[in-house]
């Protein structure tokens, strides 16, 4: 992660009032700035819109006061109802967060990022079907622009086909991703996605996807566990390995916001059960 372009990135969508992507983080000196210009001037949309971002994957309560606020200012703002959306997402408080990422997405057709999150909501929901059909929306929308979060979108789609069973189509989405597959920089983890990728569709092994794993990593190491844990359990058919990864990827808080985290909290019983049964 370049994290001076990703700070420069959080900024603009900051003070811009815009749609959040990549990753962001609470910086306490920006956020003491922004709470002093607030008591200045308390109806700032722009400041409300910064204050939220910083509170984006620290405080998700703060986070959505601050994008009501906004909100009660500009009550057609789709990306505000898209950021509020998303941190609904984090409380798993899903039929808030579809009614609001529906919002956000219908005036903005050719945002990839508010029909990824549509898409997210309906795979927490177990809509898996629905869901799939947001997630190769993502792509055709991203295909007319520069392709971002493409790895993110084969992933997804991915893990929802293999959830409904149909695995000829998980298969031909999945060889779309190889090394030469590119990645657009800055606005997201998408090359942990794609590390996940090339484990999935037979490019990597275990250990080399491991070895990718550290503190530089922008989600910690929670996706790409969770992604370890349905390689062993979709491609390799092992249930031991699967719920034992499964039981890694939930050693982390599920306060990372993580979508591995999530993931693995709805695969568990089930999982278990089947291992159980197995034995």
């Amino acid at each position: 992660m370049n994290r001076d372009a990703t700070w420069k990135q959080e900024l603009d969508i900051m003070y811009h009032g815009l749609a959040s992507k990549g990753y962001i983080w609470m910086d306490e000196e920006e956020h003491k700035k922004v709470c002093a210009a607030l008591e200045k001037n308390p109806d700032d949309f722009y400041l409300w819109s910064a204050k939220g971002i910083l509170n984006f994957n620290y405080d998700w309560d703060e986070a959505i006061r601050c994008f009501n606020k906004c909100l009660a200012m500009q009550p057609f703002n789709a990306h505000m109802y898209y950021n509020r959306g998303r941190k609904y997402l984090s409380k798993n408080d899903l039929d808030h967060a579809m009614a609001d990422l529906t919002v956000a997405f219908a005036p903005d057709p050719n945002c990839n990022w508010k029909a990824h999150y549509v898409g997210v909501a309906l795979y927490l929901q177990r809509k898996y079907a629905e869901a799939a059909e947001y997630f190769k929306k993502a792509i055709e929308i991203a295909e007319r622009h520069n392709g971002d979060l493409y790895c993110c979108e084969v992933d997804w789609l991915w893990t929802t086909y293999m959830h409904m069973g149909e695995v000829e189509k998980a298969n031909e989405i999945i060889a779309t991703v190889d090394e030469s597959t590119y990645i657009v920089p800055v606005i997201g983890d998408d090359d942990g996605y794609k590390n996940v990728c090339l484990l999935l569709g037979g490019h990597s092994t275990v250990q080399e996807l491991l070895d990718k794993l550290g503190p530089q990593t922008e989600g910690g190491s929670v996706n790409e566990l969770y992604g370890i844990a349905k390689y062993y359990y979709y491609v390799e058919k092992d249930l031991q390995k699967a719920v034992d990864y499964v039981h890694k990827t939930l050693t982390f808080t599920s306060k990372s916001g993580a979508w591995g985290y999530k993931m693995a909290e709805m695969d568990k019983e089930a999982w278990e059960a089947e291992l159980a049964a197995a034995k």
